[in-house]
């Protein structure tokens, strides 16, 4: 199935690094402008200044800027593309509330296929602007900063074969970030276990866990590279994308939830959509006074543990000062949901919510309403509603992985930020260029 293969990476030479992680930075879509600030007081080579720089005028084209950037770290040597293609083993700690955790993972280049040939599975609908920002981008760079998370099932000896090679040696580099998350990679240059590993991986699927957007924008690249060149190459960089491959079973990796802020409405669609709620869920309210990110946050996970199969969402309603639980009720009229093409999608808490309550209320395309805003963090949406700011603000549990593996493999597409998965890969441990062969 997958076509996935080591490949030439481009990284921070370790003798004019003198801490990579101060080098690192998360991917594009992460990235406030508070937080660019300080990365870029961090290191003069931090990889900000690749992935979202900041404009050097009012009238810059950030995109030439990158562009030139680029090309200056690599003339000076600050960046080096290592000379051997290989696959370059990943191992992640991190610390969060719940205590220490490891992941692993690879990142290789994987040949770029159309989503109906099954090879590469999505999972969410995507948005115009971020598509056409990173298509400006990698036209510019002829390059991937940041590669796209994917996730396999191990048909059984991928893992095996990435602990033994882990084991046999120490890290090439390794690299921790502000914080203390830290990273070890290996380069995989062994021929015998390259080759093991790409044909293990020719029998499964790959499912895009993070990174639609630079899919999209990577084949809309590639078609655009073929139709100027004239010539498609097995071997071409842009007939590839830079992806990191972590276990579907991973301990090591998370999925959590994005929650929907409000703003913008009048009083008829607020009315509009506390009629469309009351008429689908069973509503169970309650103050929201005394309430903070913390005890809203213990409160939920409490709640989504416990609804037993039952779709759930949350309310929250500033103006009437009130958080109410819905439920999706169990007897409905023939025709009261949207058609769903399998029934796995009515256990999907976000689907329902676009599909049944914001979609039919708000109109136009899910992702694409702007009176809607995806909110990962409680504390933020918090300081949304104390500013008032925030009409109203729907809370969607994370969605199950068993679930999520279903209806990729079901070939379903959810609204934007339907899942959010984490920890976030960094941009720049290992970088790819689409120029020449991979």
């Amino acid at each position: 199935m997958a076509d996935v293969r080591p490949f030439r990476g481009l990284r921070f030479n370790p003798e004019q690094s003198t801490n990579l992680g101060d080098e690192l930075c998360p991917p594009f879509d992460g990235i406030s402008g508070e937080q660019r600030e300080e990365l870029l007081s961090r290191s003069p080579h931090n990889v900000v200044r690749l992935e979202l720089p900041k404009p050097a005028t009012e009238v810059a084209d950030v995109y030439a800027q990158s562009a030139s950037q680029l090309q200056e770290w690599m003339a000076s040597n600050v960046l080096i593309q290592d000379e051997q293609p290989a696959y370059y083993l990943m191992q992640e700690e991190y610390t969060d509330t719940s205590g220490t955790h490891l992941r692993m993972g690879f990142y290789a280049a994987v040949h770029l296929e159309e989503y109906e040939r099954g090879v590469v599975l999505p999972h969410e609908y995507t948005r115009k602007g971020p598509k056409e920002d990173r298509l400006a981008m990698m036209e510019a760079c002829g390059a991937n900063f940041s590669p796209i998370m994917s996730m396999y099932r191990d048909p059984g000896g991928i893992r095996p074969l990435l602990l033994n090679q882990m084991a046999s040696r120490p890290p090439d580099f390794t690299a921790t970030m502000e914080g203390g998350t830290a990273f070890k990679v290996w380069a995989l240059k062994d021929e015998a276990a390259s080759e093991e590993l790409r044909s293990l991986l020719k029998r499964i699927p790959l499912y895009i866990a993070d990174g639609h957007h630079r899919y999209e924008t990577a084949l809309a690249y590639r078609d655009n590279v073929r139709e100027r060149e004239k010539v498609r190459l097995d071997s071409q960089g842009s007939e590839f994308v830079l992806m990191c491959l972590i276990d579907v079973e991973d301990p090591g990796m998370q999925l959590h939830e994005f929650h929907r802020a409000l703003s913008g409405l009048t009083n008829d669609k607020l009315s509009a959509l506390q009629e469309q709620v009351y008429g689908l869920f069973t509503v169970e309210s309650r103050p929201l006074g005394g309430m903070d990110a913390e005890t809203m946050g213990a409160f939920l996970r409490e709640t989504w543990k416990n609804r037993a199969g039952n779709p759930t969402l949350g309310l929250i309603e500033p103006e009437e000062g009130r958080l109410s639980l819905l439920t999706l009720r169990r007897k409905l009229p023939p025709g009261s949901l949207p058609f769903a093409p399998t029934p796995d999608l009515y256990q999907c808490e976000a689907w329902l919510l676009h599909q049944a309550v914001l979609d039919p209320v708000l109109g136009g395309t899910s992702g694409d309403q702007a009176q809607v805003e995806y909110v990962p963090e409680l504390d933020v949406l918090f300081k949304s509603i104390a500013d008032g700011t925030c009409q109203a603000a729907f809370l969607v549990p994370p969605l199950d992985m068993t679930l999520f593996e279903s209806l990729v493999r079901e070939g379903q597409r959810l609204p934007p930020k339907s899942t959010f998965f984490l920890p976030k890969l960094p941009t720049g441990l290992v970088m790819n260029l689409l120029t020449g062969d991979i």
